[in-house]
């Protein structure tokens, strides 16, 4: 019986461990998140709603360069890939960077690197500031 006990336990810690090392952290969900609003689907205002600071400043002179274009939805839109390259977090703040790929249609890719600071205001994750430049 203490063996059958044993193992069940190694067993239930085995998967609890293997959950939970499979698993994304909120902060890192929340830069995810932001990326796909911002540079997959170009989506300012969701990308308002993950962002605060500078981040959120920034998202909003984009949106003042847009007031009255015209949006072509059925233009064609680059299809963008990211990719996680390097990650630091330590109590109230990470910083995340990435790898993004643009491909339009008929044109060369481009590649970016962007940088996020993400930090927790209001025991909410924001990014609180984002950068971009060319590879």
């Amino acid at each position: 019986m203490i063996l059958k006990n044993r193992i069940l336990c190694f067993v239930l810690a085995a998967v609890v461990w293997g959950c939970a090392a499979g698993s994304t952290s909120s902060v890192e969900k929340t830069a995810g998140a932001f990326m796909t609003a911002y540079y997959v689907k170009a989506d300012l205002q969701e990308a308002s709603g993950l962002a605060d600071g500078l981040a959120l400043d920034k998202i909003k002179g984009s949106e003042s360069l847009r007031q009255g274009l015209a949006v072509d939805a059925a233009a064609h839109q680059p299809k963008v890939r990211f990719k996680l390259v390097e990650s630091r977090s330590g109590g109230e703040e990470a910083e995340y960077l990435y790898d993004v790929e643009f491909r339009p249609e008929k044109s060369d890719s481009v590649r970016k690197t962007v940088r996020l600071k993400v930090r927790l205001r209001d025991e909410q994750w924001k990014v609180t500031q984002f950068t971009d430049h060319d590879r």
